[in-house]
């Protein structure tokens, strides 16, 4: 198993991505790549003799993208919510962490991206709590 440097993948990772400044230059993009789509159709619609057709196939691909767009939406937020829950859910248990023998609110924050050295270095404490019946 290869060894890598955390901080190389990284590179690597972000040398594979396509950056843009803003929003805003993200939205353009999107907007000029719908418009080459939507030419590139009418083409096609012109060259297939189905003009007559066209409004009915426009209206469709439209409501396709509609829902296809809401979906998407629903799904980011679903991501959203999942990740704010486990987000929540790893800051509850902070307290009741232990990180190499250590409290977890008495790392520096420096080493709490640092790797452990096993996993058996990382340990939960058991709160006591009377078991009802």
């Amino acid at each position: 198993m290869l060894n890598h440097d955390r901080s190389d993948i990284d590179q690597r990772e972000d040398a594979s991505r396509v950056s843009v400044d803003t929003l805003t230059d993200w939205q353009r993009v999107k907007t000029n790549f719908t418009d080459v789509a939507l030419a590139q159709l009418e083409l096609r619609i012109a060259s297939s003799g189905l003009t007559l057709e066209r409004d009915a196939i426009l209206f469709h691909l439209k409501k396709v993208i509609k829902r296809v767009h809401t979906h998407f939406v629903i799904i980011l937020n679903l991501q959203l919510l999942l990740s704010q829950f486990i987000d929540a859910t790893f800051k509850i248990a902070q307290p009741n962490l232990r990180v190499n023998g250590r409290n977890f609110e008495e790392l520096d924050e420096n080493e709490e991206g640092q790797q452990l050295p096993s996993i058996l270095s990382v340990e939960l404490n058991v709160i006591d709590r009377p078991v009802r019946s």
